[in-house]
């Protein structure tokens, strides 16, 4: 965990089995969640999701790096396949998703996405915020995806 304090980052290969990722991908395509172009937000409510973004071995990573306390909150789907992906330039996710608007110093201003109730988080907030990144597909340094 400390090599993702200081760099950012760290690439974890081979957690999931292919039959979990096919599970994911196939409840995903039968699934009826409010899509884009970009993909489908809250899919944490989806049985194969929930139960990826708790296997231990993700817990452990962000509990590695957040402590004890963290646990999955969000899970967004992003299709990035050839036909449907975009150009995103580099950025950081500052709304986060609450339960209700209380107004706070830091944070703001107001969204609602897709029904949920978002604020941009003050770094404090932030701080508190691990993102893992899980591909149901081969990802190749070739196709620009990853290292």
């Amino acid at each position: 965990m400390s090599f993702i304090r200081e760099h950012g980052y760290a690439i974890v290969r081979d957690v999931f089995s292919s039959v979990e990722l096919y599970t994911a991908s196939e409840e995903l395509a039968g699934a009826e969640l409010k899509r884009s172009r970009a993909g489908a937000r809250h899919v944490l409510s989806l049985r194969s999701f929930s139960r990826i973004a708790h296997r231990e071995e993700l817990l452990a990573i962000a509990r590695g790096v957040l402590g004890p306390g963290a646990l999955p909150f969000r899970t967004t789907f992003f299709d990035k396949a050839p036909s449907s992906n975009w150009l995103v330039a580099w950025h950081q996710d500052t709304p986060l998703p609450l339960m209700a608007r209380r107004e706070m110093p830091g944070r703001g201003p107001w969204s609602l996405k897709d029904g949920v109730i978002c604020a941009h988080a003050p770094a404090s907030g932030l701080e508190q915020v691990l993102a893992l990144r899980v591909h149901l597909d081969d990802r190749t340094k070739q196709m620009g995806h990853c290292a």
